[in-house]
């Protein structure tokens, strides 16, 4: 389930009943290199549910020396929607962060520079920065383009592009399938059917964006924790691609997969205007 590190408000317990029904249980932890101050919020039902008409929000300083207490909530997809229209409503955005304990959560902050401006990703080689910057940049971008898009829309494809639906299904399995071939694997049968299925709309409801969105932020987990265990040393050894065996190497499959992944999130964000321009027409 997601991970949520909040520093303000969400850890009052008037705010998490009101905003989730329950209190929430979490751990204490910090974030390093972040600075705290407070912002005025103008939307009155925030200011209500809160009692507090500043809230706090943090900008990233790049420190070691700064740092934030806060709290790391366990919650889920459909109370991180609901945390998503509390925030939106003050201002806030969702960025990925890395607390000081080593877990990767959800932050709601008024501004924040991209992934690959908010230093280097703990654990990983230098020459892989890129690569975990450009997947935890993808993650945040896929959350943020399709929270206000409507179900019915997820499937449509304007102009016969390819729908937002299969950019969410093809980034989840882009990763899966590069990140197995850097490590010298041939692809699974489950993987062959699951690469086939892409793009193909289901039968019923049983697939949700939730669980579209979950899949890309399990495999940038997986694929983060990859790269922490990656050697430098081996980046120029030879890796066979696909039943033709195409040559790669392991930095060359990890830099594909970065950028093949920022691709389809151009994409998506061009359908996904396409498609909620026709929705708001309709």
């Amino acid at each position: 389930m997601p991970l949520l590190f909040s520093y303000g408000t969400l850890q009052q317990e008037n705010v998490q009943l009101s905003t989730f029904g329950r209190r929430l249980h979490g751990e204490k932890d910090e974030l390093v290199g972040f600075e705290r101050s407070l912002v005025r919020i103008d939307d009155p039902g925030v200011v209500e549910t809160s009692g507090q008409a500043h809230h706090p929000t943090l900008t990233f300083s790049g420190r070691a020396d700064h740092r934030v207490g806060g709290t790391v909530f366990e919650i889920t997809g459909a109370e991180l929607a609901s945390a998503d229209e509390y925030e939106r409503r003050g201002g806030y955005k969702r960025i990925s962060v890395e607390s000081a304990s080593g877990k990767r959560a959800w932050l709601y902050v008024i501004a924040a520079p991209e992934a690959w401006l908010r230093g280097p990703v703990r654990g990983i080689p230098d020459q892989l920065q890129p690569v975990a910057h450009a997947l935890i940049q993808a993650c945040e971008d896929a959350h943020a383009l399709v929270r206000e898009l409507r179900r019915d829309r997820f499937w449509a494809r304007p102009g016969g592009a390819a729908s937002p639906g299969f950019h969410l299904q093809h980034i989840a399995g882009v990763i899966d399938r590069l990140f197995t071939y850097a490590r010298g694997e041939a692809l699974s049968r489950s993987q062959m059917e699951t690469l086939a299925s892409e793009g193909i709309p289901p039968a019923s409801n049983e697939i949700t964006v939730r669980q579209l969105l979950d899949a890309i932020d399990a495999q940038v987990e997986r694929a983060l924790t990859q790269l922490r265990n990656t050697p430098p040393s081996t980046l120029g050894d030879v890796r066979a691609v696909g039943r033709k065996q195409l040559p790669s190497t392991v930095f060359g499959l990890l830099f594909h997969a970065a950028e093949h992944v920022q691709r389809h999130i151009g994409q998506l964000l061009v359908t996904v205007r396409v498609v909620d321009d026709a929705q708001h027409v309709q």
